[in-house]
């Protein structure tokens, strides 16, 4: 009876330890992603954290906020005014075309990615506080996977990166 006892007390603790094993960062701030600005390389090797924004399933709607760093928001880097953040469109396929001898071509991937522009999934992207900040409402109602694009400015150059956000 005694081992019995044991063994369940050990199996109770370790399933109460997976419960509040806490979330890894890339999903615990998928809504607040920062801009990374590396010192040394400037603005055209900017980063975003997470890298890919994941939504899991039952997470409900969110306002996605990205936010640049005090340190680039002192030399005067900004979201640019029109598309500072634009969603490219949903993912639907990603297709390479291998050409072959006679002029035919055959499919192989992964390659080229193939985007539905009419998504309705994440809308309504605007700039805020000064450029510092530009946010998206993510409708989180299926899901799918979606290419977006950011535009930073400097007030001369601007700078992209094309990231991607995943609704599961």
């Amino acid at each position: 009876m005694k081992k019995i006892t044991l063994c369940c007390a050990v199996l109770a603790a370790l399933l109460g330890g997976c419960a509040s094993y806490p979330q890894p960062d890339y999903l615990r701030n998928a809504a607040s992603p920062q801009i990374v600005v590396d010192p040394a390389a400037g603005p055209k090797a900017f980063t975003v954290s997470p890298a890919t924004l994941i939504f899991l399933a039952g997470q409900g709607p969110v306002d996605i906020v990205w936010r640049l760093p005090e340190a680039a928001a002192k030399s005067g880097l900004r979201f640019a005014e029109r598309n500072g953040i634009f969603i490219n469109g949903e993912i639907i396929s990603t297709v390479r075309t291998v050409p072959l001898k006679g002029g035919d071509s055959a499919r192989e991937g992964p390659g080229r990615i193939v985007l539905d522009g009419k998504q309705t999934e994440i809308v309504d992207c605007k700039r805020g506080k000064d450029g510092l900040e530009y946010s998206c409402f993510n409708k989180h109602s299926r899901p799918g996977f979606f290419k977006y694009t950011i535009t930073l400015t400097d007030g001369v150059n601007e700078y992209v990166l094309d990231p991607e956000i995943a609704n599961w």
